[in-house]
């Protein structure tokens, strides 16, 4: 247990604490504190969807979520869920109360999708955020709460950055399971710790 906590403690020094969130830019270690908070981990890559959208609402129960941006939405192919206008916000909701982790690739594109180097604000409902430099289009940005749902979620160039689409790839959820899951997770506990 000793060598669990320093290796989350070190794991964390590219992480940082606000009062209620720990934020990281390490997937691993946001997959571990998912874990260890007892959340179950889902996704949303954005494959179903394609085209410009006014909003855009998508998954199911505890990772139900609606996204929208001033000027609308665009998904373009590999699903790059971007805002159709230059320098406006993207802002993500989560309605079923259940989300206690939010992480993906949060970055810059161009018009044609490129991407591009720059500063981009990731920042939660309840004013907690992030700033990262992102060089490249595979960074993680990652929010896991210590205590109470994340309603909302925005993302938005940093300074001043002419020319540059929000764009987001890769959301990762960290939900608190259905109470069926519940069950049969400490169903398998019980089980595994009869074989030892």
């Amino acid at each position: 247990m000793r060598f669990l906590a320093l290796s989350i403690t070190a794991a964390a020094l590219t992480a940082s604490a606000h009062a209620k969130f720990i934020t990281t830019n390490d997937k691993s270690v946001f997959d571990l504190l998912s874990q260890q908070g007892g959340y179950a981990l889902a996704g949303e890559n954005f494959g179903g969807y394609s085209g410009f959208y006014s909003s855009l609402s998508g998954g199911t129960g505890a990772t139900a979520w609606q996204a929208t941006a001033l000027g609308g939405l665009y998904v373009g192919s590999g699903g790059q869920l971007s805002t159709n206008n230059a320098d406006a916000a993207l802002t993500m909701s989560f309605s079923s109360g259940d989300v206690y982790a939010i992480g993906g690739n949060f970055f810059l594109t161009d018009f044609n999708f490129g991407f591009l180097p720059g500063l981009v604000q990731v920042e939660l409902a309840d004013g907690s955020s992030y700033i990262a430099n992102i060089q490249n289009a595979n960074s993680f940005s990652g929010f896991v709460s210590l205590g109470s749902a994340i309603s909302q979620i925005t993302i938005s160039p940093f300074g001043v950055q002419p020319n540059a689409y929000v764009t987001a790839t890769n959301l990762c959820f960290g939900v608190v399971p259905a109470p069926g899951a519940v069950a049969l997770m400490a169903v398998a506990g019980l089980v595994s710790r009869r074989r030892r």
